[in-house]
């Protein structure tokens, strides 16, 4: 991974891996004897291995996208456009489906 990124520019590096059931590779640098997850490629950051525990990956995953979505900018879209007709699920109690 070190020798796909080094010869690319900072925004074509992987922001991250993520692998199913195994762990995460994150971008992470020593600041102040403090390993620092940097969550995008940063000077000084090396892609290191991450095994969270199953039940706090969705919040590992939700922090990664708070962390880079925030700095981005682009037009507000709103995804409710996208999702109207789409079933997310059926309730077991009920025989509507939620949408």
């Amino acid at each position: 991974m070190h020798q796909m990124c080094k010869n690319r520019l900072p925004h074509l590096r992987p922001d991250a891996v993520f692998v199913q059931n195994q762990g995460v590779l994150l971008w992470m640098r020593e600041r102040e004897g403090e390993t620092e997850v940097c969550f995008r490629y940063e000077p000084g950051a090396v892609l290191r291995a991450l095994k969270p525990d199953p039940d706090d990956l969705f919040a590992l995953v939700a922090i990664f996208f708070q962390r880079n979505f925030a700095d981005t900018a682009v037009p507000t879209w709103h995804l409710n456009r996208y999702m109207r007709g789409i079933t997310l699920g059926s309730c077991e109690w009920c025989e509507n489906h939620v949408h």
